[in-house]
Parts: C-alpha cells; sequence; structure tokens
C-alpha cells in the first residue's frame, strides 16, 4: 500500500524485520542474561500508538503509522524467537475499530490484504521455520478478500508446531467468550453435552486460545493501562506490563525491560497460576470429548469454506 512518504518506508516481509548490522553490540549479551532467568512461553502484545505515532511525525496520513507499526513487529517476532518465546499473540484489529473513518478502515484492510498475501509468498520460510499463523476473532466480519488469505494462511500452517503466531483481527474478548457459549448452546441442542457439563474447563476449550499456550505476559504501548477488551478470560493472571513509548517505538531494550519485570514478579505468578489449577475441574468424559471434536470440525469447515471464496 503506497504511502505518503513522510515515514521511512516500511519493510515488506514478514522475515527481514532485523540484519545482524542493525543490532546493537549489547543485544547478544542481554539475551544470554535474560535467558538465566525464566522466560515468558506465551506474550500477548496490544499494539497501541500507531496513529499517534504518524501525526507526532508530521505524517499526512494515519496508515502511515499502521505501516510503520506493522514494520516493527516483524522485528519483535524475531526477537522473541530469538529469546525462545515460543507463542506470541497481537491485538490487530478490535471489532470495534471497524467504527473508525472508513477511510482508516479501508486502508488498514488493504494493508492487511497486501501483508497477508505476502506472508503466503514466503510460504517456504514460514514453513521451514514451522511457525503457525493462527487468527482469533470475528473472521466473518473481514473483506472477503483478507477473509480468504486469513483462511489459507491458518489451513496452510495447521501442522507446523515450533513456534506460533496468533493475529487476533477483528477480535474483541466479549464477542470470543460469546461464540464460545454458543457453541456450548448449539452442543446442548444437538444433545452432545447437557447444562451439568458446563465449567471453566468447557468454556475455556471453546475459545480461540484453547489451543494455546496460557497467556505468561500482556504488554501494551502507548502509556495506556487497561486492557481494551483484549483476551479478559486468559490474562486473569498473567503479568501485565505498559509501557510509554508508541507501538513503531518499542524496541528491544523495552523488550527486555518487560521480561526483566515479568521475572522479578515470577514467583507471585507462579502461585496463582497453582491456585487455578488446583481448583480446575477436569473433563475426562467420552461425550465431552465428542463435542470439543464436533467444535473443532466446525470451525474447520468454516476455514475451509472461507478458503475458497
Amino acid at each position: 500500500m503506497a504511502t505518503s512518504g513522510n515515514l521511512d518506508e516500511a519493510v515488506d516481509g514478514w522475515f527481514t524485520g532485523n540484519t545482524t548490522g542493525d543490532r546493537a553490540w549489547w543485544w547478544p549479551i542481554a539475551t544470554r542474561l535474560l535467558k538465566y532467568g525464566p522466560i515468558p512461553r506465551h506474550v500477548a502484545f496490544v499494539m497501541d500508538g500507531n496513529r499517534r505515532f504518524a501525526r507526532r511525525n508530521g505524517s499526512d496520513s494515519v496508515l502511515d503509522g499502521h505501516a510503520k507499526g506493522f514494520q516493527q513487529l516483524t522485528k519483535i517476532l524475531e526477537w522473541c524467537d530469538n529469546l525462545d518465546i515460543n507463542e506470541i499473540s497481537v491485538y490487530a484489529f478490535a471489532i470495534d475499530n471497524f467504527k473508525r473513518d472508513p477511510v482508516e478502515v479501508d486502508g488498514l484492510m488493504a494493508l492487511a490484504e497486501e501483508k497477508f498475501h505476502r506472508l503466503l509468498q514466503e510460504e517456504n520460510t514460514l514453513l521451514e521455520k514451522g511457525i503457525r499463523f493462527r487468527f482469533f476473532g470475528e473472521i466473518s466480519l473481514l473483506p472477503k478478500n483478507v477473509r480468504r488469505l486469513v483462511a489459507q494462511i491458518q489451513l496452510k500452517t495447521a501442522h507446523c508446531d515450533k513456534k506460533f503466531v496468533n493475529v487476533c483481527m477483528p477480535y474483541s474478548s466479549t464477542d470470543e467468550m460469546k461464540r464460545a457459549f454458543q457453541f456450548v448452546k448449539r452442543g446442548i441442542e444437538k444433545e452432545l453435552i447437557s447444562k451439568c457439563d458446563i465449567n471453566e474447563e468447557l468454556i475455556s476449550r471453546c475459545l480461540d486460545t484453547r489451543n494455546s499456550l496460557p497467556i505468561d505476559m500482556l504488554v501494551r504501548t502507548s502509556g495506556e493501562k487497561r486492557l481494551s477488551d483484549f483476551m479478559l478470560w486468559q490474562c486473569a493472571d498473567c503479568y501485565c506490563h505498559f509501557e510509554d513509548v508508541l507501538w513503531p517505538d518499542f524496541g528491544f531494550w523495552q523488550l527486555c525491560k518487560a521480561i526483566m519485570s515479568y521475572q522479578m514478579r515470577y514467583t507471585e505468578i507462579e502461585k496463582l497460576k497453582s491456585a487455578k489449577v488446583n481448583t480446575t475441574v477436569k473433563m475426562e468424559e467420552s461425550h465431552v470429548e465428542k463435542f470439543l471434536a464436533w467444535v473443532e470440525t466446525e470451525r474447520r469447515d468454516q476455514l475451509q469454506l472461507f478458503s475458497t471464496e
């Protein structure tokens, strides 16, 4: 997508975010030191501040800020890989964002289409790295072209199991929970489960994150200290880290600082998680497993339909 030219040209690809020459001398040292402590396995990012970044830099369009934000995302994906973080979730587009200026929304969808198309072009690298892309949210709300690409990417990487990237768009935690309960309601209507089967574990396994690792740390940029309807269920007992810098300015130092803060609170966080595990009811009934298998089939069939639109 064309930009106004007031900002540096954004990196086009998903795997060209950093070169060795771009790295400061202290990065390998910081990486080794951080690895002496516990590293979060799953980190969620609220990528906030792209529009403010564009305005601050005198851009003619906020879309330049979003393009710059994508460039920063490619860098952070590489940094997280180097730090042995297994799973990343990013809040790319909220359902409420559809209420923004249509010019911005259309521009964001065009940017998404361009970047997802490029990701498919880099399929060999993607599969070689073993990265599984998943898309969380109400995918049916996306434009057809974007929806088709999203489904194709998810299906093509379904067998990858080394790293996981979850792109949340268009997403809200409220909508995610609503869709989970709709599956439960349909399951009861089909007599696959009964009301007495409903518990926290069942709901968790109907969410978009049903196959994800527990979120260990959430990072939000731009100085805002709120979750904005993002991963409310999943972040009940994780460490939340808030940074004042805008998303395109979120650098390796800010990521290191977030992980150090997580490590300082690790014992307390693990106590909370242990208490939750001890009170969670595990499900072993065969009929519940059949219901969950049906949920997976329904989701996969929907992706297959979207992929051929």
